[in-house]
């Protein structure tokens, strides 16, 4: 069971650990609130996610690449990191004999990276091939565009990647700016999973790198202020070169002010989506109207509000089945009805008992569950929180999110074989 002891570690950094004596791996992660979200403050969107990158080209203590990664690969150990809008995360997973290394490498790379003109300028090239190939595959296009097309000039309205536009204007000067106002220990918390006396150990020793600089405190998702509103029942369409087209059905959510309104967001979904080719979704997009070989419920939450929504992939002489098909499916009594409420509550439950005993798929519970509903919680507290949802709850969410309250958004492809 996930149930991570906190206490305060050096600088006031939250220390969140799980001890997992069974194991002899240990995952460390990193959480920084500084993302995506912030790019405006130094005047360049995708300049947080660049400066994600470019400490792996070398920081004071590990110079090279090849020093960062080159002592974990004979023990399949791994080092590696993220950027999301919120937050950006330095973590590794490796054997228990490296757990002090591990932590000295990660917390080196977000604390003190060399950020040389050739490593800024080298991870340039690297980021305009993200790009490249994230706008390479249909899905990967349109998730990248959406946050620009919902919330156009809000600090959430882009990508974290930037576009080749912003990141050809950015310099060396503003990465270091972003480096500068974006990570310190006001804004970190640490998840230790599997030996974690190595961790605590190792963070006495590395801490003094940590930078102090007064940024203000975050030990979770900042808020950036209200999201642009939009116009339901709209439909937009955006020509595309792919072969299939994607059909987004989208609907707002609002701020959420504690953990079980989010939950209940995430329950209304799964009584659409829960259960793969059983669900109510499934049954009708795939099974009975052959439309899609995927459909599924998906959505962006965070402290300012966010969206939920359905999408279906399917040829673009179908897009109009597809709208029957999803008028279909909010009509479906099932995703009101009892039983399917408790078939996911119960779903819910068994998924957390058969989780395996894996320290990093540990962390990532935990650390999911403070970017999710803003704190850390317990596989108990989470289990009791869905308990105390009713299903009277779940439809009230449900009813937000009519077929004539969305907003579709159709980015049609041009029917081509691929």
């Amino acid at each position: 069971m996930v149930e991570f002891k906190k206490y305060i570690g050096p600088h006031g950094i939250p220390v969140y650990h799980q001890s997992l004596p069974m194991v002899e791996s240990v995952a460390i992660h990193w959480m920084i609130f500084t993302g995506g979200a912030d790019d405006a403050t130094v005047g360049t969107d995708g300049a947080h996610h660049w400066f994600e990158h470019v400490p792996f080209r070398g920081t004071v203590d590990f110079p090279t690449s090849m020093a960062i990664d080159g002592p974990f690969l004979p023990r399949s150990g791994v080092v590696n990191a993220w950027t999301n809008p919120v937050a950006t995360c330095f973590w590794a997973y490796v054997h228990e004999s490296q757990a002090e290394l591990a932590l000295h490498v990660i917390t080196d790379l977000w604390s003190r990276p060399l950020m040389t003109e050739e490593s800024i300028e080298a991870e340039r090239k690297i980021i305009f091939e993200e790009i490249r190939k994230k706008n390479s595959q249909l899905a990967g296009s349109v998730f990248y565009q959406l946050p620009r097309l919902l919330w156009p000039g809000h600090p959430l309205g882009h990508s974290v990647l930037g576009s080749l536009e912003s990141l050809s204007k950015l310099d060396a000067a503003t990465l270091r700016k972003a480096h500068e106002h974006g990570y310190a220990a006001s804004r970190a918390v640490l998840f230790a999973s599997g030996n974690d006396k190595a961790v605590h150990d190792a963070l006495e020793k590395v801490s003094a790198v940590i930078p102090q600089t007064k940024l203000s405190e975050r030990r979770a998702p900042a808020q950036y202020g209200a999201l642009p509103a939009w116009q339901g029942g709209t439909t937009e369409e955006i020509a595309t070169d792919f072969p299939s087209s994607l059909v987004l059905t989208l609907f707002p959510t609002p701020k959420i002010s504690s953990p079980k309104e989010q939950a209940i967001w995430d329950m209304a979904g799964s009584m659409l989506s829960y259960g793969g080719m059983a669900s109510p979704l499934s049954q009708i997009v795939r099974v009975k109207h052959q439309l899609a070989y995927d459909t599924d419920t998906f959505g962006l939450d965070y402290p300012d509000g966010g969206f939920s929504g359905i999408e279906i992939e399917t040829s673009a002489e179908k897009i109009p089945q597809a709208h029957q098909a999803l008028a279909e499916v909010f009509a479906d009594p099932r995703i009101r009805s009892q039983e399917r409420f408790e078939e996911i509550l119960t779903g819910y439950q068994y998924s957390r008992r058969m989780r395996p005993i894996d320290p990093g798929d540990y962390n990532v519970s935990a650390y999911r569950s403070l970017l999710n509903f803003g704190q850390v919680m317990s596989d108990a507290e989470i289990e009791e929180m869905y308990q105390s949802i009713t299903l009277k709850d779940v439809v009230a969410a449900l009813d937000r999110c009519t077929p004539n309250l969305a907003r579709t958004i159709i980015f049609k492809g041009n029917g081509k074989a691929s």
